[in-house]
Order: structure tokens, then C-alpha cells, then sequence
């Protein structure tokens, strides 16, 4: 782990200041191949690229049926007996969630086994009922015809199976990833308790960190807070919010998120919108507690009590016109990219299924300037006033101020 020294932090941003969205053409199409080649080391994007390249080379037959299946589509939704069909196809859809639910609630006994047995026999002539009125229909019959036949093409260039294999891969990939969510959850845990509690530790005796608190709070859960417990009667201060990014590229809007929070809870009107936070239990959208958190720590369990004064300490934004003197990050070290990770990401789809844009079997992007301008476009539409690097410049004025960011 390491906490920033101002020196290590401007280091750290010297050598990472990027702005794709406002780079010349050539230095983006550079930035674009890097991050292209990077993505192309997973197996997401170059099953995305093979399904990408399936459909262009056959994208003449695959047009005409898609064509084919809409014009079908269009000409059963406006017959008369779609209007006839679609309440039981509603009802049929109820009744297969039902079903499904009571299944799981008779083996957990928690249903009996004759209300399940009702309403698979309502299921049951629910679908009967359908199918014999789809049979009728002959518009019904031209739209089955043309599923069949869009989906036979598509089984037979292999993009059925092609889209198949994505699904699968981004369903692991979707796992390893809540896998590492939690790992990196439990090492800024750490890095909390071990390298930002004691900052705080000379102003109070009792400084204790909850996780995953609200305290009311309608547009955030803090990811970790350092409070000193002031007592059974007695509201607990807050000493300071730790926000927790794995993907530093994402600390930017975690940022934003934060002063808006805080702007709440020590009812700074020119930080939030009142109407965003309004909640059953703060009608008027202003945090006037109190509210309570409970934890358990090695003392044993707290109730811990939270009103207005608990942020006194936030109570003046610093001379950058920001709340950052008491705002910490424990984040990763990796490369800034001047975008967040689901605008990356987002880029990175784009360029990996839209059928515009050619990369060769080395994954070269091979595109002409109007393609890659169309696509620097994406990214200034994405792009926020204040990315990662933005931020972490903020906590350069000190020592002080650097070492509330920890690469963990």
C-alpha cells in the first residue's frame, strides 16, 4: 500500500495526464490502439470482434431477413387478433412467474402444493388457449415463419453459437469481477484502519470506521467512515468520508457524488437539490437527523446517533471551493485514461460490434478519419469537466492533503 506524499502524487500525475476527447486525430488513434491492444489480450472482445465480423460478412442475407421479420412484426402487431392475443400472453406471463415462485415456496414450505398444482392448470389453458388462437392467425404464422427463418441463418453462419459464447464469457467475467469488488472492499478496509484512521486519531480517543452507512442519505452509501463516538446520549462526529474506487479512473464521479452528499448533510442549499433527497423520513428533502447506525467493533455493538452537528467538521468547503480536506480515496494504481471505465467500456463495445468499423486479425484499427472523428465524438459526449486526474490534483497542495489517497 502506499499513502501519497504531495512529491509521489504530482509523480504519479506527470506521468498519467491524458485527454482523449481533446487530443489531435493522429494522438487519439494512438491512445484508441493502445487501450484496443489491451482489451484485445481478453477473450470478451475478440469473441465480440468474431461476432462483429460474422454479421458483416453476411450482411446482405442477414438485412433481408431482418427485414422480412420486421415487416412481419409490424403487420401481426397491427392485425386484429394481436389485440386479442397480447392480454393472454400478459396473463400467460403472470402466471409462468407465479408458477416459478410457488414452485420454490411449496419446497421451502412456505406454499401448499395445491395452490401450485391451481395455478399450473390456469397456465396451462392460459397457454392452450393462446396457441390455438396463434395457429388461427394467419398473419401469426407468416411472423413464426420469419423468426424461424432469421434465427436458421443465424444458426447457420455461426453467429447463434458465436453470441452464445459472449454471453457465457461475460457472464465469468461479470463474476470475477464481483470476486474482486469484494477482495478490494477488504483491503481498503485495511488501508482505512491502518494508514487513514490514524490522521485523525490525535483529535479524538474513540475513532472507530462503520461501512456501508446511508445515515438517511437518499443518493449515496459512504463506502467507509472514520467517526469519533462521543458517548451513549451524544451525537457521533464525523472525522472523515473514505471513498473506495478500485478503478481509479472512476474516482471522479465518486467525487462529484460526495460533495453533493455533504453539501446535504450540512445543508449547503447551493450543493444539492432538495427534491433528490426527499424520503419518508425527510419530506423536505434537508437532512436535520437524527438518524442512527448500528455496528459492532471489538468493544461489542453501538448504536451510534448521527444529526447535523455529526458534520460540523465538513461544514466549510476548503479554498479550492471543494470539501476535500477531510474526503479520502483508497483506490488502485493503474494508468489514467482521462474517461471512466464504463465510458472505456462503452468505447471498447463500440468499436468491437459496430459493423463501421474494421479491425484486421491483428486488431489493428483500420478506419479513416471521418470513422475515428465519429468516434472521438463518443467520447465528448461522455467526457465530465472534472475527470480522475482532475481530482487528484486537488490533493496536491500538501503532504497533508496528499496523504488522504492510498493506492491499495
Amino acid at each position: 500500500m502506499l499513502q501519497h506524499s504531495r512529491t509521489t502524487l504530482l509523480e504519479f500525475l506527470e506521468q498519467n495526464s491524458v485527454r482523449p476527447a481533446e487530443m489531435r486525430l493522429p494522438e487519439f488513434r494512438d491512445w484508441l490502439q493502445q487501450r484496443i491492444d489491451s482489451a484485445a489480450d481478453g477473450e470478451l472482445f475478440r469473441r465480440r470482434c468474431h461476432a462483429r465480423d460474422l454479421q458483416k460478412a453476411h450482411q446482405r442475407r442477414l438485412s433481408y431477413r431482418r427485414g422480412r421479420l420486421q415487416a412481419a412484426q409490424q403487420a401481426w402487431e397491427s392485425c386484429g387478433e394481436f389485440s386479442e392475443l397480447q392480454p393472454l400472453a400478459d396473463r400467460r406471463d403472470s402466471l409462468r412467474k407465479a408458477v416459478a415462485g410457488l414452485t420454490q415456496a411449496v419446497e421451502e414450505n412456505r406454499a401448499s402444493a395445491d395452490k401450485l398444482r391451481s395455478f399450473e392448470q390456469q397456465l396451462t389453458e392460459t397457454q392452450s388457449a393462446y396457441e390455438t388462437l396463434f395457429r388461427s392467425s394467419a398473419a401469426a404464422q407468416r411472423l413464426k415463419q420469419a423468426e424461424e427463418s432469421f434465427e436458421k441463418l443465424c444458426s447457420d453462419i455461426g453467429l447463434t453459437e458465436s453470441l452464445q459464447h459472449i454471453e457465457e464469457v461475460a457472464a465469468e467475467i461479470g463474476t470475477a469481477a464481483g470476486r474482486a469488488g469484494d477482495r478490494f472492499e477488504e483491503v481498503s478496509a485495511v488501508a482505512v484502519r491502518e494508514l487513514l484512521c490514524p490522521l485523525f486519531q490525535e483529535e479524538s480517543a474513540d475513532v472507530l470506521v462503520i461501512h456501508g452507512a446511508t445515515l438517511g442519505c437518499a443518493r449515496g452509501e459512504f463506502d467507509h467512515l472514520i467517526v469519533a463516538d462521543r458517548g451513549e446520549h451524544q451525537p457521533a462526529e464525523v472525522m472523515a468520508v473514505v471513498e473506495a474506487k478500485r478503478n481509479i479512473n472512476d474516482i471522479a464521479h465518486g467525487f462529484r457524488l460526495r460533495q453533493e452528499n455533504l453539501a446535504w448533510f450540512v445543508n449547503d442549499p447551493a450543493g444539492f437539490d432538495p427534491d433528490q433527497y426527499r424520503t419518508g423520513t425527510f419530506p423536505d428533502g434537508v437532512f436535520c437527523g437524527p438518524v442512527y447506525h448500528e455496528t459492532d467493533d471489538a468493544d461489542g455493538r453501538r448504536r451510534l446517533k448521527f444529526d447535523a452537528s455529526s458534520f460540523r467538521k465538513f461544514q466549510r468547503p476548503d479554498v479550492q471551493g471543494y470539501r476535500t480536506d477531510r474526503l479520502c480515496f483508497v483506490t488502485q494504481r493503474r494508468r489514467l485514461l482521462g474517461i471512466t471505465s464504463a465510458a472505456l467500456s462503452r468505447l471498447l463495445f463500440l468499436v468491437a460490434t459496430d459493423t463501421r468499423y474494421s479491425l484486421g486479425n491483428d486488431y489493428r484499427l483500420n478506419i479513416s478519419d471521418r470513422r475515428l472523428r465519429e468516434l472521438q465524438s463518443e467520447l465528448t459526449g461522455e467526457s465530465q469537466p472534472m475527470q480522475a486526474g482532475d481530482v487528484l490534483r486537488l490533493y496536491t497542495r500538501s503532504d497533508d492533503s496528499a496523504g488522504r489517497i492510498v493506492f491499495a
